[in-house]
């Protein structure tokens, strides 16, 4: 059948799967780990997950941990829940608060807008519905010159007609987009929608959860802890998430310069 989709998308979505398969149990817990499966050792590069217990006096304690500590195979410290989502949060939003930082990001977006909606993608689409369209013509004809008053031919309708319905599917979902294509180029979308959605999405509580969760899911693509140093690296490259691994953030690590912060701590301006 025809594409829908690009393989370089397929590709980036198998990527994202595997990648969300170890965040199971992340949101489930009674106080969900909302760094869990974006969270990453900047030592070994490794996975850092949950972990948590009960002081002497009786007081809960929640933490992340390298996976590898835990086997005595890294020396990464582990680092308190509470604080590392919080200030993970507020690097964010203080990176989307920069103005030079915004502007970036506003040509980014609509020059991906421009694109999406341009008079070349929608005539690609047109041209898909018109292949796909074909495809159903021939069946519906081959059906008709079927005799279905022969048992054995029984079976091969059967198949065509699963095959229809496959590919009127495949037809809707192609208008869907199209529509969706034809309504966002009416939006006739600026630099200042861009800014005023921004300003408004991250304005909240910077110690509430929810705000936090949804800072963390929808913009934070992942984490590289350090001792000294955190290194995030935000959703607002391109459209799909992808992986950073440690090689590209040791590199990054070395080619940029650090500002001191908070505690002692260290930001690194990517």
């Amino acid at each position: 059948y025809p594409k829908i989709i690009s393989k370089e998308l397929y590709n980036k979505v198998q990527t994202r799967l595997k990648l969300n398969k170890h965040k199971s149990g992340a949101n489930s817990a009674k106080e969900p780990y909302l760094l869990q499966g974006k969270l990453y050792c900047g030592y070994c590069g490794d996975k850092m997950i949950a972990g948590g217990g009960n002081n002497p006096y009786g007081i809960k304690y929640r933490y992340y941990s390298c996976k590898k500590r835990k086997q005595h195979k890294c020396i990464k410290r582990n680092e308190d829940k509470g604080f590392v989502e919080w200030y993970v949060t507020e690097q964010t939003v203080n990176f989307l608060s920069n103005a030079h930082n915004l502007k970036n990001i506003a040509r980014n977006v609509i020059e991906y807008y421009n694109f999406r909606t341009s008079t070349k993608e929608i005539e690609r689409v047109n041209k898909q519905i018109s292949e796909v369209s074909k495809h159903v013509n021939n069946i519906l004809n081959y059906i008709a010159l079927i005799d279905s008053n022969i048992e054995t031919n029984q079976p091969l309708i059967q198949i065509n007609s699963n095959k229809l319905q496959e590919l009127s599917k495949q037809i809707t979902d192609l208008e869907n987009y199209k529509s969706q294509l034809e309504f966002e180029k009416k939006l006739n979308l600026d630099e200042k929608h861009i800014f005023a959605f921004v300003n408004k999405y991250i304005k909240g509580n910077l110690l509430d959860k929810g705000f936090q969760k949804r800072i963390i899911d929808n913009l934070v693509n992942c984490v590289y802890l350090y001792d000294d140093k955190v290194v995030i690296y935000f959703n607002i490259g391109g459209t799909e998430e992808s992986y950073i691994g440690l090689d590209e953030t040791q590199r990054e690590c070395n080619s940029v310069q650090t500002s001191p912060t908070l505690a002692g701590e260290q930001r690194i301006e990517l």
